[in-house]
């Protein structure tokens, strides 16, 4: 999910935000700021594999340590 800043001013740049396990890429709405807030940064939001709206293998369990599977 992108949350693009005003267009009509310069960037600064752009949150990248990774949720907690078990969340989704919708919980950044409880930690980054509003986009109103901060008008000349972007935001991308996105699930990681097997939590939220993201796809996940039958054999595939989610971890909260980084995995080879």
């Amino acid at each position: 999910m992108f949350l693009f800043a005003d267009r009509g001013i310069p960037r600064k740049g752009m949150i990248l935000f990774c949720h907690e396990f078990t969340s989704d890429m919708y919980s950044c709405a409880r930690y980054c700021p509003a986009p109103a807030s901060k008008p000349d940064t972007d935001l991308f939001s996105f699930d990681f594999r097997g939590h939220g709206e993201s796809s996940c293998p039958e054999e595939y369990q989610p971890r909260q340590w980084v995995s080879g599977s």
